[in-house]
């Protein structure tokens, strides 16, 4: 995870993270079965990293053409911790790329809603482009 964000997210005591995690496979072709230690992990790297003041920015790897696939996924993942999550999915429309997928996670324990949505939320498509270089 790694803190990427200009300064003014730390003025107002909100910490935003984004995490990206690749797997090579060598075998791309394969189908793999369902891992049910990968939930487990993810629900438990989650516990550890939050904190009131903690938000998450998740984005899917589109770049093998699989990202709507991952999304679908995650949602279907998501709805096993969204008792204890609050998310709101993105998705981010690239010139003629595919689209990028993700969603914006925070505890429920949050307090600063109003602050997340205006300066997260609404600026999330600049910021991941950013983040990946894609410029608008």
């Amino acid at each position: 995870m790694n803190r990427f964000l200009p300064p003014l997210f730390t003025v107002h005591d909100i910490e935003v993270y984004m995490f990206d995690f690749f797997f090579n496979d060598p075998h791309p072709q394969i189908k793999k079965p369902k891992d049910d230690r990968i939930s487990v992990t993810i629900k438990s790297l989650l516990s550890d990293f939050f904190r009131s003041n903690r938000v998450l920015i998740y984005i899917c790897d589109s770049s093998d053409g699989k990202g709507m696939y991952r999304n679908k996924v995650f949602k279907n993942w998501f709805k096993s911790v969204e008792d204890r999550y609050r998310c709101n999915h993105i998705e981010i429309d690239v010139f003629d790329l595919a689209p990028i997928y993700g969603a914006v996670i925070r505890s429920n324990e949050f307090q600063q809603e109003e602050l997340l949505e205006r300066d997260v939320i609404q600026q999330v498509d600049r910021i991941v482009m950013e983040k990946f270089g894609l410029g608008e």
